[in-house]
C-alpha cells in the first residue's frame, strides 16, 4: 500500500510524509493516473531518496 510506503520512508516525520505525498502526487499526475498507486509512491521515494 503506497501510504504504508511513504510513512515508513518517512520514518513517520510529518514534513517527509507530506514532501513525499507531494512528490507522489505530482508522479501520479506526470503519468496521467487519476490516483496514486503503489507505483507512483514507490517513484517519490526514489527520486527523493536519490543523491
Amino acid at each position: 500500500m503506497s501510504s504504508t510506503l511513504i510513512h515508513d520512508t518517512a520514518r513517520g516525520y510529518p514534513r517527509a510524509v507530506n514532501n513525499l505525498a507531494v512528490q507522489s502526487l505530482l508522479s501520479a499526475y506526470a503519468d496521467g493516473k487519476s490516483i496514486v498507486d503503489e507505483a507512483s509512491a514507490r517513484t517519490a521515494v526514489a527520486e527523493v531518496t536519490a543523491g
